[in-house]
């Protein structure tokens, strides 16, 4: 298997996982997943600046 492969299955296992434990959709998992990745971006960027 290839590492993309791994990741794939990996990422839909998590998402099922999230799915049945908070009744989360795959779509909502990946507008949170922008939200945490802008903000992370964000600190980044501001550490730069200081």
């Amino acid at each position: 298997m290839h590492i993309p492969q791994i990741l794939d299955l990996f990422y839909c296992r998590i998402v099922n996982f999230l799915h049945s434990v908070l009744h989360v959709g795959p779509l909502t998992l990946k507008i949170g997943m922008r939200k945490i990745g802008r903000k992370h971006i964000a600190y980044i960027n501001k550490g730069r600046v200081l």
